[in-house]
């Protein structure tokens, strides 16, 4: 055999018989070319080899498999145990098994392997070759679920529909699924031809693939090994028979044939199945006909993006045409031609989706300035006239929380200093009517209306969509609130006075968190003053919080891009936009937690005092609100922005303008060419249905030419034997020879008769037997081709719907293109222009307005609650004043009466003090507080003074025992013992003996019995637990039994009484509360001074 060039092959070894190619370079030298540089890792496949025993299993499915690929081999005589290709095939698929762990070896791998090496390949080259064309010329073949190698049946069956259209045709109707297509595609691909053709044809195909570094080879290489016996293929009519023809057609390729083939496949690979156009052919596979299994491609293969028409047509155009050939587009389009669309799990050959299936439009959010006009109605004083029922619900239904939440803003507004503040009913009503002429006049823009929404809502919008989205009217409703509150219980506080102290018991110290105090603490933190100072300092923190925002508000406006309108803005005090829109904390809750807001005190550095607490601290100089100059300012640097930017955005639509006007012939060149590759497409299928159909013809007359044939002969086998028994005259109808009349003759003629006549009945059998078998032929042959013409039918329908949406798009695009670049679209883009900027001067007026009459609000606010706040503070201040007063005269006259009560009367008050003490009673009522009523510790004292008394009288008159006299006087009070306090068992030496409460226990024993009764045995469990009572008495009698003078006779001088002691500390803090409120009227005096000049120069 010769080789490509020419030239007479030179005697070579068995073994170097295929280590060159036609060319005289050695394969060896050649083939690992395709391995990069960066792929090829030094020592990396001795590092493999040395980790073979670590993959058992995989080693024991090499060494079955060895055997059969020396099987396969054994022609060559190279492959046999022992021999040196044996080890090598065997490490060179070890190796690759540790190489690729998740793939692993496969079987087939041991026949690509081996071919390489009986190319002359070197071990190692031989593994990075075998790596190079499983990752690069085949990738995905031997992985899991072999998603490349279904890919590449699709693109076998698509390339042979493409250069043998009536053999695409044909094998689609053997078999469902293109089953023979499949079967026969994984026999030549896989395996890469090794087996299928004679080895040093293969051995050339392996040039061209190791050359162009594709697969392209191979599909060359199939289309060129059908073309020769496709009338052959087509002759079959069953899938097996089929099948059996296709696997032997390697085998007939003998030497004389190799070089007409090897040209075939090179004129493939030069023209129509060059390696860029069979990339093509798989991309548009992927595009058009897309199946699951596509999601497990490698990434080699996904790196190529799948090819629509729709992407064909516009290729090389610069517009953007998403709304025209988007998916949202272009499933408009199908749905007004009542095309049904394929969906993610339907495997469908005859539709495209543009895009990728698992990718989806957004959904249509800010696609109209709906939402924008819903938010101008929700700034309005109520609902607007041009609102309907369903926008703000059925306002006959009295139940509709909307309607009861707008009356119920609208009465507390009314009759608060915060009216006036929303957008007037006529400016809502006249924006909303503005924007609903831009909205209709934006939908009907060819090109960049979600641009043009884009700037009325963030440019045009924007400062009213910044107050929309503040916390402006939840401060408001709050500060409404609170203004009613502060106003009905100044009222009440200056019409009580000092009658309302302790107005709401405990809840001072709670609520402001003072710290606890006595009796007249206490009343005065509970004290209606308090309420009314707290609501004040809510109100004002209420206010300035209101002046933060505003001034959010001015700084987000200014900021224009810098800040996100809408609620993302970060607020001074560390919160989101949008926070508190439904409702706020000021403080003003009698049962809610004080403020969260600090503000800075008047009296800021001081240490901590003696009433300490955490209560709204007031500011000396709070925020104020913007001023008209900043508010000037910000809408003038607005107004400039809005105006910049529009002119970008005409810039942009000219520039579109430009882009369309370019695209223009690109576009109509693409449409001729997808027209006329959908074209040859239905082309093609017509033409495969006529080869097809003269195929079946010529096969159907040569099998009627066969069957008549067989008939005729048949027929003329019978006639003739039964005209030799027909009797007296020959076939010419002469009259034979005279027969001899006797019985034995007679018989001889029927039996020679009955001979004939049997052999023209098998004659006839066998002409029926023909006739039958054609008859069935018809049938099944009538039946294909009923398939096949319903299948071509069906094929032709998909063509023409592919071809005519093609159009339709086209024209889309074409339109849309015209519409762009159309003069009178950019003079409409121009107007909208101009009245987006006229939209945005009134809207800057209205915020404008807006803005300063929130300012005035918080000014005037600012000053009328300062003034009640102010009338407060001075009746606070001089009902403290009172107290204070009234309270040090107390103190005086208690501390007197304290010095000069040395005898039973003090001691029985200190016991009584005590005693309330301990059981908690001070501090729930004082003599002097107002309010205090006849229980607590004035009565304990009383009671216990009464029954002193009587003790006392008993002692006198009888001297009997004090302390069991005492025990008796208490039995008022329930109690079963008591127990004497430490140091009440000796007897003072400086009490003469017999003295009132003198002398030791031992002799008050002998005066009257036992001096103290011995305590009860105490229940378990109780820890020898004394009542605060017992304590008391046994104070009582320690005192008295010790006695209450000194050693020279004197009365011992008592500390004061804790009774005292605490109205003293009360004294102290009330008069700190008074420093503090006489402080707080001078800041506020000249807060009122400040804001009224601040109203005065906003006004002027």
């Amino acid at each position: 055999m010769e080789d490509e060039g020419g030239d007479a092959e030179a005697p070579v070894s068995l073994a170097e018989r295929h280590h060159r190619n036609p060319d005289g370079a050695l394969r060896r030298d050649v083939w690992p070319r395709i391995v990069d540089s960066d792929m090829r890792i030094p020592n990396h496949y001795a590092a493999l080899l040395a980790l073979a025993g670590e993959t058992p299993e995989t080693a024991q499915q090499i060494e079955k498999d060895l055997p059969r690929t020396g099987a396969t081999f054994a022609v060559q005589g190279l492959l046999k145990p022992g021999l040196p290709m044996w080890e090598s095939l065997r490490n060179v698929l070890t190796a690759y098994a540790a190489h690729d762990p998740v793939m692993g070896y496969v079987q087939s791998m041991n026949f690509i392997a081996a071919f390489l090496l009986l190319a002359g390949l070197k071990e190692e080259d031989a593994f990075w070759c075998l790596i190079a064309l499983v990752d690069r010329v085949v990738p995905g073949y031997f992985s899991e679920g072999m998603a490349a190698a279904k890919l590449d049946q699709r693109v076998f069956a698509r390339l042979l529909h493409i250069h043998l259209p009536a053999v695409g045709l044909h094998l689609e109707t053997l078999a469902p699924d293109n089953i023979v297509c499949g079967i026969i595609s994984s026999q030549w691909l896989l395996t890469l031809f090794v087996n299928v053709l004679p080895t040093d044809v293969t051995m050339r195909i392996w040039d061209r693939v190791f050359a162009t570094g594709s697969r392209a080879p191979l599909f060359a290489a199939c289309i060129a090994l059908l073309t020769p016996r496709s009338n052959d293929v087509l002759g079959c009519n069953e899938m097996g028979e089929c099948i059996e023809l296709l696997q032997g057609l390697g085998d007939d390729l003998g030497d004389a044939d190799a070089d007409a083939f090897l040209a075939v496949v090179d004129a493939h690979l030069a023209n129509e199945l060059s390696p860029p156009k069979v990339l093509l052919e798989t991309a548009r596979e992927r595009g058009r006909c897309r199946r699951p299994s596509d999601a497990g491609l490698p990434d080699s293969v996904l790196a190529i993006a799948p090819v629509t028409e729709i992407d064909e047509l516009t290729a090389g155009l610069c517009s953007d045409l998403e709304d025209v050939v988007g998916r949202r587009a272009l499933r408009r389009v199908d749905a007004e031609d009542g095309k049904a669309l394929p969906t993610e799990d339907l495997e469908c050959d005859d539709w495209e989706m543009a895009g990728d299936l698992a990718a989806d439009d957004g959904a249509s959010e800010g696609r109209d300035l709906a939402g924008e006009i819903e938010m101008l109605r929700d700034m309005g004083e109520g609902p607007s006239r041009a609102a309907s029922p369903e926008e703000y619900g059925d306002e006959s239904d009295s139940d509709s929380p909307r309607r009861s939440i707008d009356e119920t803003r609208r009465r507390e507004e009314s009759q608060s200093m915060a009216s006036g503040l929303r957008l007037s009913v006529a400016e809502v009503d006249s924006l909303a009517s503005r924007l609903c002429a831009l909205d209709e006049r934006i939908d009907a823009l060819p090109v960049y209306s979600l641009e043009y929404r884009r700037c009325v809502k963030t440019l045009a919008l924007a400062p009213l969509s910044t107050v929309h989205s503040s916390r402006l009217d939840p401060l408001r409703d709050e500060f409404v609130r609170g203004e009613a509150d502060f106003r009905l219980l100044m009222q009440r506080a200056l019409a009580l006075g000092s009658e309302g102290l302790a107005w709401r018991p405990g809840v001072g110290v709670k609520l402001c968190e003072f710290n606890p105090g006595g009796g007249l603490w206490s009343s005065w933190a509970d004290s209606l003053f308090e309420h009314v100072v707290l609501r004040a300092d809510g109100l004002l923190e209420i206010l300035e919080r209101i002046a933060l925002e505003l001034s959010w508000i001015v700084d987000a406006v200014r900021g224009g891009g810098d800040e996100k309108v809408g609620g993302a803005a970060k607020r001074v005090d560390g919160r989101k936009g949008g926070e508190g829109k439904e409702g706020g904390s000021s403080g003003l809750s009698t049962e809610g937690s004080p403020p969260r807001h600090g503000w800075e005190e008047v009296s800021s550095g001081a240490p901590a005092t003696a009433a300490g607490g955490r209560r709204p601290n007031w500011k000396r100089e709070p925020e104020p609100p913007p001023s008209a100059s900043a508010i000037a300012e910000v809408s003038g640097s607005h107004a400039t922005r809005v105006s910049k930017e529009l002119k970008v955005l005409l810039a942009g639509v000219a520039k579109v303008a430009g882009l369309a006007r370019a695209d223009l012939p690109s576009l109509a060149s693409n449409t001729a060419d997808v027209r006329a590759g959908l074209r040859r497409q239905s082309d093609a299928l017509a033409t495969a249905v006529s080869e097809w159909a003269a195929a079946a013809e010529s096969r159907r007359r040569r099998k009627t030419a066969s069957t008549l044939r067989a008939v005729t002969a048949a027929a003329r086998d019978a006639t003739g034997a039964f005209a030799k028994a027909a009797g007296d005259e020959d076939e010419d109808g002469e009259e034979l020879e005279a027969f001899e009349d006797t019985p034995e003759a007679l018989e001889a003629a029927y039996d020679d008769e009955a001979a004939r006549l049997t052999a023209a009945e098998a004659a006839v059998a066998a002409a029926a037997k023909s006739i039958s078998r054609r008859k069935t032929a018809v049938e099944r042959d009538s039946k294909a081709a009923a398939e096949v013409r319903e299948h071509a039918a069906a094929k032709k329908a998909a063509a023409d719907a592919r071809e005519a949406r093609m159009e339709k798009v086209a024209e889309a695009v074409r339109r849309a293109l015209d519409g762009r670049c159309a003069q009178s679209h950019l003079d409409e883009c121009d107007a909208l222009a101009e009245d987006i900027e006229s939209l945005a001067r009134e809207s800057l007026r209205l915020w404008s307005d807006q803005m300063s009459r929130w300012a005035d609000f918080v000014r005037k606010a600012t000053a009328e609650v300062a003034m009640g706040y102010v009338t407060v503070v001075d009746a606070s201040t001089q009902c403290a004043q009172d107290l204070i007063e009234e309270n040090h005269k107390l103190a005086a006259t208690k501390a007197a009466a304290h010095a000069n009560n040395h005898g039973i009367g003090g001691m029985l008050s200190d016991a009584a003090e005590f005693v309330a003490a301990e059981a908690g009673l001070v501090g729930v009522s004082s003599p002097a507080a107002p309010g205090s009523g006849s229980g607590g510790l004035g009565s304990l004292r009383d009671r216990m003074r009464e029954q002193s008394k009587k003790a006392m009288n008993t002692m006198n008159s009888l001297g009997g025992n004090l302390t069991h006299t005492l025990q008796g006087a208490t039995g008022g009070f329930g109690f079963s013992r008591f127990k004497a306090g430490g140091g009440g068992g000796g007897k003072d030496p400086s009490t003469p003996a017999g003295a009132p409460g003198g002398g030791s226990r031992e002799e008050l024993k002998d005066a009257g019995g036992s001096a103290t009764p011995e305590p009860t045995q105490q229940p378990k469990g109780t820890g020898g637990f004394v009542s605060p009572l017992d304590a008391g008495i046994g104070e009582l009698v320690r005192a008295v039994s010790l006695g209450s003078s000194d050693a020279d006779g004197a009365p011992k001088p008592r500390a004061e009484s804790r009774q005292l002691q605490t109205l003293r500390a009360d004294i102290g803090k009330l008069e700190e509360r008074r420093d503090t409120l006489v402080r707080r009227k001078q800041a506020l005096r000249e807060l009122i001074v400040s804001q009224t000049r601040a109203k005065l120069m906003s006004g002027a």
